[in-house]
């Protein structure tokens, strides 16, 4: 993350006055908010509020600029904060004097990093029709579940509410596939006939990164913040097909082929993501997210299979803001 000088020293430094024996005072000035009032990092209201210092609220003035005030508070969650709120906001006291000093905030909110398991709202069941030549037509539908999944994401702020992330999600499922299949029957002369059956044991795994730009709301007068996201994703499939029925004369009468095959497609995804401090960086928090991609399979010759990942996936977890 990149910040100018001038934004660094906001960020990492305050101002504050002691005094000495014999030179003049030093010292910051005082006052108290009077109503809610959004804090910036820049005396602008355009930008989104860092946060809101609550009513009632003891303040060190640091400095004014025009219609705002440059203040530091004590957030009871991360310690010291630093910014500009509007000066009708705060009744103040008595102005700082004398020079200037710096000292460090003790914490600023640079990233995130979400824990949450979510369940996919969508089912995992699909369906493929596959005909070779004239004599041989197979339907397989592939038994879906709503699997519960995990779902990791680290970002970094880069500017005002922007951050860019990493996310994680991944699932694995054992389910079965029902086969109906019109199909040659080995004897001379034989007309095809219908079969079916069903292949148990179908693997399926499910993982995916994503690579997310996303924007933090916070929500006034409270710990809580709201954060949309949205990028591309690539998926990584390893899902196990059908690619064959046949008929014969002794058991097993009608054996059902089926092959493991791996692929990687790009999709995207998109979502919001709230959560509420409670303590320093740790808070709780739910996510919905949003992902999709196409993924197309080619596990035996004239085989074409096309699997469709992610889906709508919705969960909760241990969500921290540091």
């Amino acid at each position: 993350m990149i910040l100018a000088p001038r934004s660094c020293c906001w960020l990492v430094a305050a101002f504050v006055l002691g005094a000495t024996g014999t030179s003049a005072a030093q010292t910051a000035g005082t006052g108290v908010v009077i109503q809610p009032a959004p804090m910036h990092l820049e005396p602008d209201s355009a930008r989104a509020p860092l946060t809101t210092v609550p009513a009632g609220t003891p303040v060190r003035v640091l400095a004014r600029q025009g219609d705002w005030l440059w203040i530091v508070f004590r957030d009871p969650a991360i310690g010291d904060r630093v910014g500009y709120v509007r000066a009708a906001a705060v009744r103040v006291d008595s102005m700082p004097t004398g020079r200037v000093m710096p000292i460090r905030v003790d914490r600023l909110d640079r990233g995130y990093l979400w824990l949450s398991g979510n369940y996919q709202v969508t089912s995992t069941e699909f369906a493929t029709f596959t005909r070779f030549g004239d004599t041989t037509a197979i339907r397989t539908t592939y038994g879906g579940v709503k699997p519960i999944v995990g779902d990791v994401a680290l970002g970094l702020r880069v500017w005002n509410g922007l951050s860019i992330g990493l996310a994680g999600t991944g699932y694995g499922q054992i389910t079965h596939a029902d086969v109906s299949a019109i199909v040659p029957v080995p004897a001379p002369g034989a007309v095809p006939v219908s079969v079916s059956g069903r292949a148990r044991e179908i693997n399926r795994l499910e993982l995916a990164l994503h690579v997310d730009a996303s924007w933090a709301v916070p929500v006034r007068q409270s710990r809580a913040q709201m954060v949309f996201f949205a990028g591309p994703s690539v998926f990584r499939v390893k899902q196990e097909l059908v690619t064959g029925v046949f008929v014969n004369d002794t058991p097993p009468f009608v054996p059902i082929t089926v092959v493991e095959s791996t692929r990687q497609h790009v999709g995207a995804n998109g979502g919001v993501e709230v959560s509420v401090r409670l303590y320093k960086a740790l808070g709780i928090g739910g996510i919905v997210r949003y992902s999709r991609a196409d993924v197309p399979f080619s596990p035996a010759p004239e085989v074409d299979v096309t699997v469709r990942a992610g889906g709508v996936q919705a969960g909760a977890g241990l969500h921290f803001r540091f």
